[in-house]
């Protein structure tokens, strides 16, 4: 494996796993202590919660009253929880719900399961969660946010597939809300649709958005296309050359200058993010770069990702890097900044294009000139070439860009728009066509799912364009959408729901 280089700012080597408290109430005329409930449940929940990569904390004692939910919920929220699991060990009273919504703190109420079905109730636990949902739905309505709910014990899909969404969608609200996003160069020209608000990105999802002049990353990339900056180290270029073209199997097809000059760039935005403490980036990545350098970018964002992890949404698009690091948070349930097993890494999430359909296979062409991941490439893996389109017709030639096929299986498309406040999330494969797609990185994406089930390439155009989606959408490796929307749900924001396919123009007043 090359030599990745390291990050060194707290922004990615923080071990950031959120953090989740159970709180365990009923009254001791039940049987929760008799069955063990509140032990039993505090070990499943630990389990459960490390397995998705958080930390639990557990109240001493269950709650009985308000009063005890108003110390606890005090001291939670001091402590800063992203969720607490709020549990009817037995039958707790209405009110203990209060205090919780009062402290701002997101809820997940659990019911176990009965011990027995015969006899005097021995927990009465579903009961109390019913009444604490009603609550909530309607006394605390103008005040109370989304909640979970799960009931079972180990083992119960109702507890499991529930609980693991919900801390699914904690974790990636999380990560969104701690990260810092550099706006290098702000939007591509003409790019409208991608232009974000920070204040407004700020508010609905809590990432940060900084604006960064390009003229700085070209200059740092052209001192280090040219030779060494001050202070720079001699060896750093030709390590990173080195497991560039190693990743490649050798298959560099572009001038070694280009070659250079391309990871020349990818040394400066890395620097840029090492010092920013940046999460991802979102850079203006035409026309500077080919008036000044005669280059595209392409390699140095794929290898920006590869080897720091920083992922970098072309053209600008802020939505395109929320996504980009919502999705991979879905599909990583370590901590960021965790130790991983050897060799292991968080999953690329590639910003693409929409680019053809295919009526006949019910595909839809994904494609990017070639500035993604690479751990989505099929078993030819990648090549670095020039960037076919503005390269075509000759010279000046400009590469470098990375040429891949994205290998057969599931996916999920993502797109965190109107600066966080609409998500589109849809399940779907990478299908096998008989047409290899265009130059770059490029996939089929069939078989979409969305919340209500099975989508035609129909259903899921007419989503895009009637909903005026952002045209950069994001794919990850694996099935998470229904996590993802989950995401969305905690955030306040609108679910962007599948539109089925009509031939006819839908009326305005339809539009969202």
């Amino acid at each position: 494996m090359p030599d990745r280089e390291r990050p060194t700012t707290d922004a990615t080597d923080r071990t950031d796993a959120f953090l989740v408290a159970y709180a365990p109430g009923g009254l001791p005329s039940y049987e929760a202590a008799d069955h063990a409930v509140v032990e039993r449940s505090r070990r499943t929940l630990e389990d459960r919660v490390a397995a998705r990569g958080g930390r639990l904390i557990a109240l001493e004692a269950p709650m009985v009253d308000r009063a005890d939910a108003e110390r606890a919920a005090a001291d939670l929220a001091a402590q800063g929880v992203d969720l607490v699991v709020l549990q009817s060990a037995a039958f707790t009273m209405g009110d203990v719900v209060v205090p919780f919504v009062e402290a701002g703190l997101r809820l997940c109420l659990w019911a176990p399961d009965e011990p027995r079905r015969r006899g005097p109730i021995p927990l009465n636990g579903f009961v109390a969660m019913h009444l604490h949902a009603g609550v909530l739905r309607t006394a605390l309505a103008d005040r109370a946010g989304p909640f979970g709910w799960c009931f079972g014990d180990a083992g119960n899909p109702l507890f499991e597939e529930r609980l693991a969404r919900v801390l699914d969608a904690v974790r990636i609200a999380r990560r969104l809300a701690r990260a810092r996003v550099a706006l290098v160069g702000g939007v591509a020209p003409t790019f409208l649709n991608v232009a974000a608000d920070p204040g407004a990105v700020a508010r609905r999802t809590g990432a940060r958005v900084v604006d960064e002049d390009l003229g700085p990353v070209i200059e740092s990339a052209i001192a280090w296309r040219d030779g060494v900056p001050a202070g720079g180290d001699p060896e750093r270029m030709a390590r990173a050359i080195a497991d560039v073209t190693a990743a490649a199997r050798g298959r560099v097809e572009l001038p070694d200058a280009d070659l250079r000059a391309n990871v020349a760039v990818y040394l400066a935005l890395a620097d840029l993010a090492r010092t920013g403490g940046y999460d991802a980036l979102a850079v203006r990545d035409w026309p500077e770069f080919q008036a000044r350098m005669g280059l595209h970018p392409g390699l140095a964002f794929s290898w920006l990702d590869e080897a720091r992890g920083v992922p970098v949404a072309a053209e600008g698009d802020v939505g395109g890097a929320l996504s980009m690091l919502a999705a991979r948070a879905a599909a990583w349930p370590a901590p960021e900044g965790a130790p991983t097993p050897e060799g292991a890494r968080p999953p690329g999430a590639t910003l693409l294009d929409v680019n053809d359909v295919d009526l006949d296979h019910d595909a839809l062409l994904t494609w990017h000139c070639g500035g993604g991941p690479l751990d989505l490439a099929d078993a030819d893996g990648v090549r670095w070439t020039e960037h076919t389109t503005l390269s075509r017709g000759g010279d000046p030639r400009m590469g470098a860009v990375a040429d891949l096929r994205f290998r057969l299986g599931p996916v999920t498309v993502l797109r965190v728009g109107r600066d966080g406040a609409a998500w589109l999330a849809l399940d779907a494969d990478v299908v096998d066509t008989p047409h290899p797609g265009f130059d770059g990185s490029r996939g089929w994406l069939g078989r979409f799912r969305g919340p209500d089930g099975p989508l035609t390439v129909g259903d899921v155009v007419q989503t895009l364009l009637h909903e005026g989606v952002e045209h950069h959408l994001v794919v990850v490796t694996g099935h998470h959408a229904a996590s993802l929307r989950g995401a969305a749900v905690w955030m306040g924001a609108r679910l962007v729901r599948p539109r089925r396919y009509r031939p006819e123009p839908l009326p305005l007043e339809d539009a969202p």
